[in-house]
């Protein structure tokens, strides 16, 4: 906004403007700390000096000339071999459903479309970002993957301030505390996000001519994006990778471990003690990614693992595998993070526990009674051979 006073000498310092709106009472719901006021080093003679801005406003702010703009740039351009990428991923607090797999799907480019106009105004002041991608949407509540696209190499901030930027920015997503990663892109996946052209979305914006001339609806139709879209979906990709390595390895002697238990308000049934069922197989990947999700950005986290589940509602055991022994948090704090995650799951509150492991082997330690009750288990067999 830009507040106007009769004359140069009545404007008040920028702090004192800022603490007067500050400490006012209204009714618009501004967020916390959100507040601003910098010196107006122009005057926007339009707005000023057209003491009718109704006509001023609607020639001046030509809805098709900002929508063709921003979006049509972050939504058709893939990165140049000229230009620089940060991959950023986060997680949206709001409930996945499949159509979000499907690039030409209406909810994928809504919600494209959503993400992108806010990620691109978070950065639109960092120096030579040029657009944001989004690459897939997957389970975990919404598990985002973008590419931050940048005018050249050298301008591509550090990965840890590209994170910062995004955490203290204030926007209309609802992302999941914690679930903010920003790393190094060493490859542009050149199809990934050639796909992502919500063509929907710019010809929804209607600048008709623009686009007639343009002729997208020849280039979508002859590339057939849904086609490309269901067989180079990165989700599919992403979905094989992630739950198989936590499902499938056990962790190795190099690499730190801890042991997580909690409880799942749900009816438990017998299935849930066979590791071959459907039930346990079911409960077991929705668990592990849930809880990969939540230890996503925990420095050195691997991957969790379903141990077994119990009666009481269901008793979730469980083993965190970060990368070497060094990385694992401690008890506390990873009980801390899980707490005070937000996740799919309905676990029970008081429920959580996390203890420290000194082995990290996937086999159960025997335990003292086992190991005395062997030799008389073993006598108890002789004496049958015998008398048979």
């Amino acid at each position: 906004m830009t507040l106007v006073f009769d004359k140069q000498t009545s404007v008040p310092s920028s702090s004192n403007a800022q603490t007067i709106l500050t400490n006012s009472s209204t009714s618009l719901n501004i967020l916390p700390g959100s507040i601003r006021v910098d010196v107006a080093t122009t005057t926007p003679a339009a707005a000023v000096t057209t003491t009718t801005p109704a006509a001023a406003v609607t020639t001046t702010t030509p809805a098709a000339a900002v929508t063709t703009t921003t979006p049509a740039v972050a939504s058709t351009d893939p990165p140049s071999s000229s230009e620089g990428t940060l991959g950023l991923r986060f997680s949206l607090h709001q409930p996945f459903n499949s159509n979000l797999s499907n690039r030409s799907s209406s909810e994928f480019k809504t919600l494209s479309a959503n993400v992108v106009t806010n990620v691109n105004k978070v950065y639109a002041g960092t120096p030579g970002f040029n657009r944001s991608i989004v690459n897939s949407f997957r389970n975990g509540s919404v598990v985002t993957d973008m590419t931050l696209v940048f005018d050249k190499q050298s301008s591509v901030p550090s990965s840890s301030s590209a994170q910062t930027i995004l955490t203290n920015s204030s926007t209309s997503l609802n992302i999941l505390p914690g679930s903010i990663r920003v790393d190094v892109a060493t490859t542009t996946p050149a199809a990934a996000v050639t796909t992502t052209t919500p063509a929907a979305a710019v010809t929804t914006t209607t600048p008709a001519a623009a686009v007639t001339t343009t002729t997208p609806a020849a280039a979508v139709t002859t590339t057939t994006p849904a086609a490309a879209v269901t067989t180079t979906t990165p989700a599919a990709a992403v979905t094989t990778t992630t739950p198989a390595v936590a499902s499938t390895d056990p962790p190795s002697s190099s690499e730190g471990i801890l042991s997580l238990r909690f409880s799942l308000n749900q009816t438990f049934n017998s299935d849930l003690s066979n590791p071959s069922s459907s039930a346990f197989k079911t409960l077991s990947t929705n668990v592990v990614t849930n809880v990969n999700t939540v230890f996503a950005g925990t420095a050195g986290f691997r991957r969790s693992i379903v141990n077994s589940f119990r009666s009481g509602s269901v008793v979730t055991d469980m083993t965190l595998v970060f990368d070497k022994q060094s990385s694992v948090p401690s008890s506390s704090s990873a009980q801390t993070i899980l707490t005070n995650s937000s996740t799919s799951l309905n676990i029970l509150p008081g429920s959580i526990s996390v203890g420290s492991s000194t082995t990290s082997g996937s086999a159960p330690q025997p335990t003292a009674f086992s190991l005395a009750a062997l030799p008389l288990s073993l006598a108890l067999l002789m004496v049958q051979l015998l008398s048979s």
